[in-house]
């Protein structure tokens, strides 16, 4: 039966299965002083920002700091975003492996080239 409640569930966000691969979680890779300085800035641009939000800027900022301008294979876990393959070729490698079930909590990504000044803290843009 057709229920209106059944219409604005929300969707399994993550794949049990794939928590068998090895994977590296995003919050547990290393805060270094340049991630810190940087978090520094965005806390200081909006010093009202939620925790939740704070978290999500760690997390794209360490994509950025390890793995900015590669292509990776993340998927969403219950503990936060987590890392399947670090290459280009090792996500070609690890895709076809995968049902089409787990294909569909996988997201192929390049996240941005790490351009922050260690010592300013300043984002630098290359003209």
């Amino acid at each position: 039966m057709f229920s209106l409640f059944s219409m604005f569930s929300r969707q399994k966000q993550y794949c049990e299965s794939l928590k068998q691969l090895p994977q590296q979680l995003v919050r547990d890779l290393p805060m270094t002083p340049e991630i810190e300085r940087a978090l520094e800035i965005v806390g200081k641009h909006d010093p009202r920002l939620p925790r939740r939000l704070m978290l999500r800027a760690e997390q794209d900022i360490k994509l950025q700091f390890y793995y900015g301008g590669h292509y990776i294979a993340v998927t969403r876990t219950p503990e936060g975003l987590s890392v399947l393959a670090e290459t280009l070729e090792h996500a070609s490698e690890l895709l076809p492996t995968l049902t089409e079930a787990e294909r569909r909590f996988v997201t192929v990504m390049r996240p941005a080239e790490w351009a922050v000044d260690s010592e300013t803290g300043e984002e630098i843009y290359e003209a």
